[in-house]
């Protein structure tokens, strides 16, 4: 289907934490549709997420985590352990989930899963962002004494909670 479309040019908006790009498309009936385009360049626009989860107990892992975009309605969000993969710090997706997991939910160890194919480029985090994301499944992880440090802008906690509350937040 992408041989249809044609990319006729593209050009930085805006870069900060997130860049913004115009890309101008044309569609295979001759259109041309300008489209703005966000992503998170430093983190090759790829970020991992972390489901854990617990047998013994029925349980997951879920972070109440600050999120500036819910503001001023609310100013945090349910959320997973996620963040970005980093080539500088990480030799693979897999090491950058156990990082954040250790940061963010302070646990180490477990049996992992990778929910994806490992030829798959990732799930996309939405049509008009370039970022994508690669989830994994940790079961029964230990908490980690030696846990990474936060981000110096994240703000949240992590906490256990039963799987059938996880199902309905």
């Amino acid at each position: 289907m992408s041989a249809d479309f044609a990319i006729l040019s593209e050009s930085t908006l805006h870069d900060r934490y997130l860049r913004v790009e115009s890309r101008l498309v044309r569609y295979p009936d001759g259109r041309e549709v300008a489209f703005d385009i966000v992503g998170h360049p430093k983190n090759e626009h790829h970020f991992v997420v972390v489901f854990v989860y617990f047998t013994a107990r029925r349980s997951a892992v879920l972070l109440r985590e600050f999120a500036q975009a819910a503001l001023p309605q609310r100013g945090s969000l349910a959320n997973l352990p996620t963040g970005g993969f980093d080539p500088r710090k990480h030799a693979s997706r897999a090491e950058a989930a156990r990082a954040e997991l250790s940061e963010e939910a302070q646990l180490r160890g477990g049996e992992w899963v990778c929910l994806l194919p490992p030829d798959h480029p990732g799930v996309l985090e939405a049509k008009w962002c370039r970022n994508r994301f690669t989830p994994f499944l940790c079961i029964d992880p230990e908490p980690d004494p030696a846990h990474g440090a936060l981000d110096a802008e994240e703000h949240l906690t992590a906490q256990e909670v039963p799987l059938q509350a996880v199902l309905s937040a």
